[in-house]
């Protein structure tokens, strides 16, 4: 009776809060599903911070001057597209009601962005990970702002570059004094550093613009000297300007300057987009050794015949399956392979007329926007006999796709001067529509495990095998 009572009591009140508690229920719905939007169509290239790829239009360039701008405008930038930011954001059906909710949720609170694209918990998404029985993967440091690519210095200290952040990160083995390992910025403020190699005690890092290295670094010991310019003057274009560096077997750096653009041509104005540069350590004898390339993250030497195999990234808006993205092998010094005339096994692009002759094609043809980035030939004794000088493949994973494809680690065989056996390795990295993480590059340690990069994830992954154990039952 006493609860009769008091529900009677509270009646009125409970009748009156009706149509607030609707309201609320409704904007909290209009909310969701305007997240929802941003998630699917949005979140795949702007993060937390509302940073888009590193363009020099971005959603980023604008949201952080959005009192600066009307409404209009920001549905106008959003419609026309930024740079390489797609029409609507990818949403092409999108109306403008849609891109206006979007916007208007973006605008007030962009901060609220980080509920939705915030770090992911590791643990639980570890385990929706795919992968070959024996193999295990593990977290190897997760305190890194968007890890792209790796080298091992000396004591085992791995050195990491993360492009948005403009940082280069160390990882510190574990010692007696500290049972876990350890993660410094070394370096801050640099332009879109990506690609790092370690040599003969020195660090060097790929910027925008120059080539630089930090000599006789010694993080373990507190020595971080001054970088020291060791080849400069390149464009300063942040459009697929950010730059892999290798070390090849003639102990010369390597590195891939991109095109600044989606599609262009720069072969007669600027020759140095598009190609493959090679030069001595101190920055000298700088050659050109291949060119036609649109915009390669990775690249490797076959362990035996030391020939450099490179991924390349197609153009898009050509629709969900043209172009293909790319597998190449420079043969010889001095190939053409195309870009922007050709793509794929040299089939002629759209709009350019008076395409250069002995155009190289690809070896193999990747399915179109798995964004091939680092390439790695295996080399270790921990994976089973079988991966020996298999060619691992990181696909970033697709942005302007209608249905998302990539966002996983696949092999191919190598075999004379050839490549088959497409295949996962590792997948599980993207759920139905909805990714949360993008594999970068490799690293292979001594042991024979291996290191992953993941730039959404915020993580370096470990990969080891062992064998599976036999069943005493049977």
């Amino acid at each position: 009776m006493q609860y009769h009572s008091v529900l009677k009591a509270l009646l009125p009140y409970l009748l009156l809060s009706t149509p607030l508690i609707s309201s609320l229920l409704q904007a909290q719905a209009l909310d969701d599903s305007v997240a929802a939007t941003y998630q699917r169509y949005c979140a795949q290239c702007h993060n937390a911070k509302i940073d888009g790829a590193p363009r020099p239009h971005n959603v980023g360039d604008w949201a952080v001057r959005v009192e600066q701008k009307t409404d209009a405008q920001l549905l106008h930038s959003v419609k026309r597209g930024l740079g390489s930011m797609p029409a609507g954001g990818s949403c092409a059906n999108c109306s403008d009601q849609t891109l206006n909710a979007v916007i208007a949720w973006m605008k007030p609170h962009p901060g609220d962005v980080k509920q939705i694209a915030d770090k992911p918990d590791l643990v639980k998404n570890l385990q929706r990970l795919n992968m070959p029985t024996g193999f295990q993967i593990s977290v190897y440091a997760d305190d890194i702002e968007e890890p792209r690519g790796m080298a091992l210095g000396d004591d085992g200290i791995v050195y990491v570059g993360s492009r948005k952040a403009g940082k280069v990160y160390a990882v510190l083995p574990a010692t007696e004094d500290h049972v876990e390992r350890q993660v410094k910025v070394i370096a801050r403020g640099l332009h879109m550093p990506h690609g790092v190699v370690f040599s003969d005690g020195d660090l060097y890092v790929a910027e925008v613009s120059q080539i630089i290295r930090f000599r006789g670094i010694d993080p373990l010991r507190g020595k971080i000297p001054a970088a020291e310019v060791v080849y400069g003057g390149m464009p300063k274009v942040n459009h697929h300007g950010w730059k892999t560096l290798h070390l090849g077997p003639d102990d010369k750096l390597y590195f891939p300057v991109g095109m600044p653009c989606n599609t262009c041509d720069y072969r007669s104005s600027q020759p140095l987009f598009g190609s493959i540069v090679r030069m001595t350590k101190d920055g000298k004898d700088v050659e050109f050794i291949a060119k036609g390339i649109r915009h390669s993250v990775g690249f490797g030497f076959h362990p035996q015949t030391g020939v450099m195999w490179f991924s390349d990234n197609g153009q898009d808006f050509m629709g969900d399956n043209l172009p293909p993205d790319e597998l190449n092998r420079l043969s010889q010094e001095g190939l053409d392979f195309g870009f922007p005339y050709f793509y794929g096994n040299n089939i002629p692009s759209p709009g350019y007329d008076r395409p250069p002759k002995g155009v190289t094609p690809p070896v193999f043809e990747l399915p179109a926007h798995v964004a091939p980035l680092g390439v790695h030939f295996y080399r270790g004794s921990m994976f089973p006999k079988s991966y020996r000088n298999k060619l691992l493949i990181a696909e970033h994973g697709s942005w302007n796709r209608t249905s998302k494809v990539g966002y996983r680690i696949s092999t191919l065989n190598i075999k004379n001067e050839k490549a088959s056996d497409y295949k996962p390795l590792i997948n599980g990295w993207l759920q139905g529509e909805s990714a949360w993480g993008r594999p970068v590059a490799f690293l292979e340690l001594p042991d024979g495990s291996l290191l992953i990069s993941d730039d959404k994830a915020d993580v370096i992954y470990q990969l080891r095998y062992s064998p599976p154990r036999a069943d005493p039952s049977l």
